[in-house]
């Protein structure tokens, strides 16, 4: 498998993805039933930094994007959107979990080799929501790979066509989107991927949210399958978070 380092897998929270351009491989082309296909590539981009586990708040004040993104899916947006910094030493933040570091936009384990993720999952992901991920992840200053990450976590970028919607933490949706209840939430979540990506972006941007995830990749998918950052789960990381979620 080729793959550029830059767009390694983010092995806890999904993956990064990557264009035809990056050498990613081979994809099956097919895209969700009633999405538009983007025209062009939506290069990624992901990472961290160190810090102690908050919980979260106030999430009222957001540092860019707003809810729901319109129909139909924009062009992607060029470059390769932020790039978040790498942390200087392994930590796992108290947690009692294995210990991880963030160099080179790889996720690094102690005495492990880099993970890295099918190449043509990422390829179905970018196909599916280039336009839309690189739109919210760039207009809230927050990776591409984190909301691929969170789309791949959720099945999205599956083999199978059929959209699954987006399964993030209810409390996230009603929090900055106060007009909604959670069965609303649930409903657009699961129904329109411009909602669920912009929504994604808007959470990690989010000046509170992000005192809570340090703009670190395991710490941005505990906070989006969990609602928030905090110790106590049964997987290698300790961090509560759905089965799977932060592994996948």
């Amino acid at each position: 498998m080729t793959i550029d380092s830059r767009l390694s897998r983010l092995l806890l929270i999904g993956a990064l993805a990557c264009g035809a351009a990056f050498g990613c491989g081979e994809a099956d082309g097919r895209l969700v039933p009633g999405l538009p296909e983007p025209s062009g590539t939506g290069g990624l981009s992901g990472t961290a930094n160190d810090g102690e586990v908050d919980p979260v708040d106030d999430p009222t004040a957001n540092e860019g994007g707003a809810g729901g993104a319109a129909e139909p899916q924009p062009e992607p947006a060029p470059g390769g959107g932020v790039w978040e910094p790498p942390t200087s030493t392994l930590h796992d933040y108290r947690c009692a979990g294995l210990d991880w570091q963030i160099l080179n936009h790889f996720i690094v384990i102690a005495h492990r080799a880099p993970e890295t993720g099918d190449p043509a999952s990422i390829k179905r992901c970018e196909e599916r929501f280039a336009g839309w991920v690189t739109t919210a992840a760039d207009a809230g200053k927050v990776s591409r790979a984190s909301v691929y990450a969170a789309l791949e976590a959720s099945g999205a970028c599956d083999e199978s066509p059929t959209y699954p919607g987006l399964a993030l933490a209810p409390s996230l949706c009603t929090k900055l989107r106060p007009d909604l209840d959670v069965a609303a939430c649930a409903e657009k979540l699961a129904s329109e991927p411009a909602f669920g990506i912009q929504l994604t972006a808007d959470v990690l941007a989010n000046a509170t949210m992000r005192k809570a995830h340090l703009r670190d990749p395991v710490r941005m998918g505990a906070l989006l399958g969990h609602g928030s950052v905090a110790c106590g789960g049964d997987d290698r990381w300790k961090l509560l978070a759905p089965e799977g979620w932060l592994d996948r």
